[in-house]
């Protein structure tokens, strides 16, 4: 039966508005009005404590992230986008879905390095998908689907940027939106069209 969750309340106790929600298959992260983050679900997620696997059954603010204007989550990881276009990452990384180079866990949030002026984010299961105010495109993590839009079937650990999309007649488009699937992936387009890579299953 749906329910209404208690009030959030800011570090001072006043009662702020949710703005924005993400889902993962066992957490998830609420936005407030004033950029502040919340998780509920396994306490290692987000919160620092690698060995406690408690869960958090009340939404908790995450410490020292602030401005935030965005969120997103993947299956076992969450992305974070704040009001200078920085990313804030954590989670699992099996895959290489948090864009750090490597495949290691990571308890609490931490940017990523090299990747800048980001204006939206989204998260398929195991990957990631950032779109910069140039209009370019950046993927990591799982890519057995190819749904990185690489042309390839290899899975990244480090962000990498999509081939600019061109139409029939060899023109650019500008993508002003992205929206990741389980394994799939779809890019919007100033001309009202859609791209989409990765899985076909359904």
């Amino acid at each position: 039966v749906p329910t209404i969750i208690p009030i959030f309340l800011n570090i001072a106790g006043v009662k702020r508005k949710i703005v924005q929600i993400g889902c993962g298959s066992s957490h998830t992260v609420f936005l407030n009005d004033l950029g502040q983050v919340y998780i509920s679900g396994p306490e290692q997620f987000g919160l620092g404590d690698e060995l406690n696997e408690s869960i958090v059954s009340i939404p908790t603010a995450i410490p020292n992230i602030k401005n935030i204007i965005q969120v997103a989550c993947g299956e076992s990881h969450a992305v974070l986008l704040d009001n200078i276009g920085q990313i804030w990452i954590c989670g699992r990384n099996y895959d290489g879905q948090l864009g750090l180079g490597d495949k290691i866990d990571r308890y609490t949030f931490i940017t990523i390095p090299d990747v800048k002026n980001i204006i939206q984010i989204s998260c398929g299961s195991h990957h990631t998908a950032l779109l910069d105010d140039q209009s370019r495109v950046w993927t990591f993590g799982h890519n057995m689907y190819g749904q990185l839009g690489l042309g390839d079937t290899v899975n990244r650990s480090i962000p990498s940027i999509i081939p600019d999309i061109k139409d029939i007649a060899g023109m650019k488009r500008d993508i002003v939106e992205v929206s990741c699937g389980r394994n799939h992936t779809a890019l919007f387009d100033n001309k009202r069209q859609i791209w989409v890579f990765g899985s076909n299953e359904y």
